[in-house]
């Protein structure tokens, strides 16, 4: 996947559940910072393993795995 494709899927799949993630951090953490570091780092590896997503539709389910793999 180009660049371009890449941040265009990332900007409509991924970063519409930023917010919907963070609390899913902070209800398991308890921890505003440690919540939003997890988050973060969520992220990144999503940005990183964008490759492997094959159904975007699926995008929110295949997010929450990443994110609870931080915890």
């Amino acid at each position: 996947m180009d660049r371009k494709k890449k941040e265009s899927v990332f900007k409509v799949f991924i970063e519409p559940h930023y917010e919907r993630v963070y609390g899913l951090m902070l209800v398991k953490t308890k921890d505003h910072i440690l919540a939003k570091d997890l988050t973060q780092n969520a992220f990144e590896k999503a940005w990183d393993k964008l490759d492997q997503l094959q159904n975007y539709e699926a995008a929110r389910n295949w997010l929450n795995k990443i994110a609870l793999h931080e915890l």
